[in-house]
């Protein structure tokens, strides 16, 4: 167990906590090293990146981002290639897409159609005036509003998590991976392909993503 990275064994955490199996054995490694971050390459390709991807495309998004990962993740594979700036270019939009992904939009239009519409029914013949029934009022405001967070949770938590990962990348370095916060970036993953309506309940992806872990760090 002391051979094992930290950066997987707090992934591990989150996985074996949403996994199917009940008894999820505990991660083995074979004796690969704690700074080895070929592990942390393998983790992105094999494990997050088919997911992302899967998210992306059942939101019907742009692929780009995801391609440029999946060119450079497929050079490296081929024959060791790497170019950390071209690597952290490619990531840094990459990551930054997928935690957008990951804001609750509709749980937040929600609650702001909710306020508007307990304000305009206090406020009806100024709300009549100017939206022409309160509907329209609450629609309005609950897109603004939303679209507003939105902009304001890609400005500061998902440029900050994707920058941190995409520095990672350029120096690959374990430990600046591990300050990256990639266990914030999987809880937003899965919650993307949950919200996304993805075929694979939350417990069978864990428990596929907890496998290809395991093979990432052998």
């Amino acid at each position: 167990m002391n051979n094992i990275p930290h950066w997987a064994l707090s992934l591990s955490h989150i996985l074996s906590t949403n996994s199917s199996g009940e008894n999820a054995p505990p991660l083995a490694s074979a004796g690969v090293e704690k700074d080895d971050f070929d592990a942390v390459i393998r983790w992105v390709c094999d494990g997050l990146l088919p997911v992302a991807k899967n998210v992306t495309q059942l939101r019907a998004e742009d692929l780009s981002p995801i391609r440029r990962v999946e060119e450079l993740g497929q050079r490296w594979q081929a024959d060791g290639t790497y170019d950390g700036q071209q690597w952290a270019a490619a990531l840094r939009d990459m990551f930054v897409q997928q935690t957008g992904q990951s804001f609750a939009y509709d749980a937040t239009y929600d609650a702001a159609h909710e306020s508007a519409m307990e304000f305009a029914g206090k406020n009806q013949d100024m709300i009549n005036e100017h939206f022409g029934s309160a509907e329209n009022y609450a629609e309005y405001y609950a897109e603004t509003d939303t679209n507003a967070m939105l902009a304001f949770f890609n400005r500061t938590i998902s440029a900050a998590m994707g920058e941190g990962i995409a520095k990672s990348f350029e120096t690959q370095s374990v430990d600046e991976f591990l300050n990256s916060c990639p266990d914030a970036f999987l809880r937003g993953l899965m919650r993307s392909y949950q919200n996304a309506l993805g075929p694979k309940s939350q417990a069978e992806l864990a428990t596929e993503l907890r496998d290809k872990l395991q093979q990432a760090i052998t």
